[in-house]
This record gives structure tokens, sequence and C-alpha cells, in this order.
């Protein structure tokens, strides 16, 4: 997990909590270009989960996804799970950086093969795009190659893929 390089003391970006230690939307820079965003996590996330963060420090799951596109949300940002967040606790998920672990599943992918929004599998990215209705993630590539099973599996692994993000955004959105 990458440390704080920007002076401030006393933040742990691996602790998640039921108390709001710090203000919603908070953002600090940490190592390996990293930069990190405090958000209230209504439902549960797991490690890897892609999230979008709304302009409130909200950040949801698949909300994208839920017949709307990227324009239908202004603001917005885009943002994964560093650390597993149990329903309405606050902490900082990761919106870029190098070797940030993401949740895939789908077809074999390559290194620096891009990712899309995954509409089966909301949190996760899938290495191909099996739907009309998956984005393309810009700025999200795969750092290493990686095997997440078959495009209709279920089951996902998590912390399979490390990326290179330097800021993700939607496709819609280019």
């Amino acid at each position: 997990m990458p440390s704080i390089t920007d002076g401030a003391i006393g933040i742990d970006l691996n602790t998640v909590g039921s108390a709001r230690n710090h203000s919603l939307g908070e953002t600090h820079w940490g190592s390996g270009g990293s930069e990190w965003l405090y958000v209230l996590a209504p439902a549960a996330l797991a490690k890897g989960e892609m999230v979008g963060v709304e302009a409130d420090g909200t950040a949801t799951v698949g909300i994208w996804a839920k017949g709307n596109t990227a324009s239908s949300y202004p603001g917005l940002r885009y943002a994964f799970a560093q650390t597993a967040f149990p329903a309405s606790t606050y902490g900082f998920v990761a919106t870029r950086g190098n070797s940030i672990f993401v949740r895939v599943h789908g077809p074999v992918g390559d290194k620096g093969r891009p990712l899309y929004t995954s509409i089966s599998v909301q949190g996760c990215l899938s290495t191909a795009s099996v739907s009309v209705s998956a984005f393309p993630v810009y700025g999200v590539f795969l750092a290493s190659s990686v095997s997440a099973g078959g495009a209709s599996q279920t089951a996902v692994l998590a912390n399979v893929a490390t990326i290179i993000m330097p800021m993700p955004r939607q496709g819609s959105e280019v």
C-alpha cells in the first residue's frame, strides 16, 4: 500500500471505519504517483472494485451502469477501493497511481490492453467489450498479463491485476 507523500500527518490509507475522520472529498498524494480520495461507501465494497464518486463524496459501485451515460453524472470521479469497505463506512480510494489493484473478469488480457466497464459484474472491469453497454475506461491499462476466467463467469478474482492509472475516465467522456 502506498504511503502519503504530501506532508499530511496521521493519514492511514488502509483504515476504514464507521466514524468520519476527514472531510468527504479530501484528497492526498501518495507514493508511486498515487492520489487518494476520502469517501463514504453506503454499500460494501470489495478490494479492487471500481466506484463512481459523486460530488458529495459518496462512492457507489456501478453507478454508470444504471441506464445512464457518463454525462448524466457531471463531476463523477472514478476510483478503486484498495481495501474492503463494510457498508456505511468511510475510507480512502485510489483515483490514480501505479500498481493499483483492480477487480477484473473476462478473457485473458495482455499487458497494455485497455479495460472496459462490466455490466454483468458491477465494480469489475473486463478485458473485452462484450456488450454495447460496456464503456472503455480510458487511462486504465493492465501492467501485466492476467487471466480472470470466462466472460460469462459470475465469480470474479480479486487482486488479479495491477494497472497503470494516470487518471481514469469513462469512454463517453472523451
